[in-house]
């Protein structure tokens, strides 16, 4: 569990937690919120995770190249408005116990 390092817009808060651990993979969430004021329309939130994410829900992962990851917001869901939250799941390869750094929003 921890909080978001990186660099993100004012108001806006990205924790992490591991919510299952079996040794070789895990599965994680990501929770985005929005105390902005602002209504961002399509998103795309950026870190760095040595691991591989396997499979991802909440969102769509855009691109994983080495430890760069970004995701964006899901089709059916482009609208992050202001006193909301997003809540993304992934199963990645690998030991939980590095988590995401490194975070950017826009």
């Amino acid at each position: 569990t921890g909080t978001s390092t990186g660099t993100l817009p004012a108001g806006i808060t990205c924790s992490y937690k591991v919510v299952s651990d079996w040794g070789s993979g895990y599965q994680a969430e990501i929770t985005l919120t929005n105390a902005s004021g602002k209504t961002y329309n399509g998103w795309t939130l950026n870190f760095t995770l040595p691991n591989s994410i396997t499979s991802l829900w909440g969102a769509e992962l855009a691109d994983q190249t080495g430890s760069s990851v970004t995701i964006k917001n899901a089709s059916w869901e482009s609208t992050f408005a202001s006193g909301s939250s997003v809540s993304i799941n992934f199963v990645a390869n690998g030991s939980s116990s590095t988590a995401p750094t490194g975070y950017s929003f826009k």
